[in-house]
């Protein structure tokens, strides 16, 4: 985890203002105005955690409030046969751990995990209490998430999951050349999807880009240079994706 900021700087809260805005998007802070939205900057702190790691809830995340800023989390339980599955995914512009914050509870039958490199913002219970203490439309606001959520739960509206990124990653040298993500994406393209390749040449893009473009398309591929072997990674576009392709060690044909 990367502490990044806590926006506080003596009396004063400095934030950068593409972060402001963003604030203004999510559910939770809907008509809230822009007092509540510097007072929620004023208790939050800043991090990051990279594509692939835990979200430890020990210490001052046993039972706060989370803001997905950028990027994405995983939510993951344990199945009957004790193998992790995932069963939620939180985009940017959603918040989790509202019920142990309400409940107060340090029990957590979940793991969170960042499925790209992620962005969050954390607000303690002492600063959500005294967050909405200043503005309870902020708790109106949670209160009218959670009821949605229930509501369609129990109507069979949970969002299903859908693998939207995949990894394709050769198996020997000289076929970095051969355009198989190319092809998939053309292919699926012609039956309306929209579906895009990155490669490397795209892994000095920020997560925030990564965001922007996965939403803007039904499916990307991510298009490894060099086989995976044993103490070396290909290089991708980014670390993770919800799929991993291996390509066939010889030329295929694709069909339509």
């Amino acid at each position: 985890m990367t502490f990044l900021s806590s926006f506080r700087i003596g009396q004063q809260t400095v934030y950068p203002e593409d972060l402001y805005e963003r604030l203004q998007s999510f559910a939770l802070l809907e008509n809230v105005g822009d007092p509540a939205l510097r007072n929620l900057l004023a208790e939050a702190n800043w991090f990051a955690l990279p594509g692939g790691t835990l979200l430890d809830r020990d210490g001052e995340n046993n039972a706060a409030l989370f803001l997905v800023v950028t990027g994405s989390l995983g939510v993951f339980v344990l199945d009957e046969q004790g193998q992790r599955q995932m069963v939620a995914h939180i985009p940017a512009g959603e918040t989790v751990g509202e019920m142990s914050l309400i409940a107060g509870s340090s029990n957590h039958a979940a793991q969170l995990v960042a499925l790209r490199d992620t962005e969050l913002l954390r607000i303690s219970p002492d600063g959500f209490e005294a967050l909405i203490a200043r503005h309870p439309r902020v708790m109106l606001n949670l209160m009218q998430m959670l009821v949605k959520r229930l509501k369609d739960a129990n109507r069979g509206r949970s969002a299903k999951l859908r693998s939207k990124t995949f990894a394709i990653v050769p198996l020997q040298d000289g076929l970095s050349e051969v355009p198989i993500a190319q092809r998939l994406a053309g292919a699926l393209a012609g039956i309306g999807c929209r579906a895009a390749v990155l490669d490397a040449g795209s892994s000095d893009q920020t997560a925030e880009w990564f965001n922007t473009f996965e939403q803007a398309h039904d499916i990307v591929f991510y298009r490894g240079d060099a086989p995976i072997v044993h103490g070396r990674n290909c290089a991708c576009a980014r670390p993770t994706a919800s799929s991993c392709w291996p390509a066939p060690t010889s030329p295929c044909r694709w069909r339509r």
